[in-house]
């Protein structure tokens, strides 16, 4: 009776150990219920639509081509005016100069409604016939106003040449020098952007005192006013 008792008790116990999670594993390892899910886990998310760009896109009062020869746009245009002349002729040769200034334009509807010019520049040179020579010393100006279309302005205006002449030959001396006359420029405008224009003309003009053709070229480059 005792060893039938002893056996009850032993499946008692292991019976136990069963039901309370004991036995040779350590009390660490028992595994906990996973924990639920909350009903929202397995949601979706749509991401929300991206913006729909504007189609509408600012006009601009004020066309805006890049190079070429395209018309002024509308407005006025200021900046600065460049020279570089040189004198020839059979009886005198002058050293090549620079000289700068300004050149103003409005412009409206296609044409140029107003524009004003000048530039002044500074030469050297001599000048000889058969029986005299001399070394002439100049200072000059070319100013005027602007007309015309806003692709082809006209620049008219006046030179005017100042200067000394001293005499080497057949007696020495000096002889004031002072002469106008009248010039008329196309302007080429070589490029045109909505705030910047540049352009091109080339003077010329024949002075009977320096005895020479004056010829050279001028570069405008201007900004809207």
């Amino acid at each position: 009776m005792v060893r039938r008792r002893t056996h009850v008790a032993v499946a008692l116990v292991a019976g136990l150990l069963l039901v309370s999670g004991c036995g040779t594993s350590s009390p660490t390892s028992v595994q906990q219920p996973a924990p639920t899910s909350p009903p929202y886990a397995a949601a979706t998310l749509t991401p929300a639509p991206a913006p729909t760009p504007s189609a509408t896109v600012p006009a601009s009062s004020v066309p805006c081509p890049t190079t070429g020869t395209a018309p002024l746009p509308t407005g006025t245009w200021q900046g600065q005016l460049r020279i570089d002349l040189s004198g020839r002729g059979r009886g005198g040769t002058y050293d090549t100069t620079h000289g700068t200034g300004t050149l103003r334009l409005t412009v409206s509807n296609g044409r140029v409604t107003a524009g004003r010019w000048s530039v002044g520049w500074h030469s050297q040179g001599h000048a000889e016939t058969g029986t005299a020579s001399a070394t002439i010393i100049l200072r000059g100006t070319l100013s005027g106003t602007a007309s015309g279309t806003a692709t082809t302005p006209v620049l008219s205006g006046i030179w005017a040449i100042h200067g000394t002449a001293t005499i080497t030959r057949p007696v020495r001396g000096s002889a004031p020098l002072d002469e106008t006359g009248r010039t008329r420029d196309l302007l080429r405008i070589t490029s045109t952007s909505c705030d910047r224009i540049t352009g091109t003309f080339a003077p010329s003009f024949t002075s009977k005192d320096a005895r020479a053709t004056f010829r050279g070229t001028a570069r405008w480059v201007a900004a809207l006013d």
